[in-house]
C-alpha cells in the first residue's frame, strides 16, 4: 500500500478517529486525526513540515502544552500548522472497533490489526488456530493462516 504513495510528498494516512475540537471559548480548533490504536503512516516530507509546528522542537512539550494525547497532537500539528490532511484508509484497525466482524478472506489485505483482551468476549479477529489460552490475541493463529501453515504452534 505504501508503494502507491510518493515518499517525497506530504501525506498522513490512517484510520480517522472521531473528529475533535479543543480549546476554550473563541480559541476552539478543529482537528481530524488518525487514531494511534490503529496505527498511521506519515511521510518524511510531512514530518519535516510538522516539525515547524512543535513547541521548542519537542513533541512531548507540544502534547503537554495542548493537553492532548500524542495521536491527537500529531493530527493537530499536521492539520492546523502544516495543512497536511488525513487520508482515511479503511484497512487500519483499532481495538475500538468490532474486529471479529472483519471477513476472514479480507484479513490478508489489512494494513494493521489490534486487539482488546479486557472485554468479554475479548475483541480480536475471528480466526481458527490455537486455543485462546495459547493465543489470546489471535495474532499467532492469524500469522499461521496468512502463511498457509497447516499446523500452528
Amino acid at each position: 500500500m505504501l508503494a502507491s504513495y510518493d515518499s517525497r510528498r506530504s501525506w498522513y494516512i490512517g484510520r480517522a478517529s472521531s473528529d475533535a475540537t479543543y480549546g476554550r471559548g473563541s480559541h476552539t480548533q478543529f482537528v481530524r486525526f488518525a487514531t494511534g490504536g490503529a496505527g498511521f503512516c506519515v511521510s518524511r516530507a510531512a514530518l519535516m513540515q510538522a516539525a515547524k509546528g512543535l513547541l521548542h522542537g519537542q513533541f512531548e512539550s507540544s502534547c503537554a502544552r495542548l493537553r492532548l494525547p500524542d495521536d491527537v497532537t500529531l493530527g493537530h500539528i499536521l492539520w492546523n500548522s502544516s495543512r497536511v490532511r488525513l487520508t482515511h484508509v479503511d484497512e487500519f484497525h483499532s481495538h475500538l472497533e468490532p474486529l471479529a466482524a472483519l471477513p476472514r478472506d479480507s484479513l490478508a489485505y489489512q494494513v494493521s490489526l489490534s486487539y482488546f483482551l479486557q472485554r468479554h468476549p475479548p475483541n480480536t479477529v475471528d480466526v481458527e488456530g490455537l486455543d485462546r489460552e495459547q493465543d489470546p490475541t489471535r495474532f499467532i493463529s492469524l500469522h499461521c493462516l496468512l502463511r498457509g501453515l497447516r499446523k500452528c504452534s
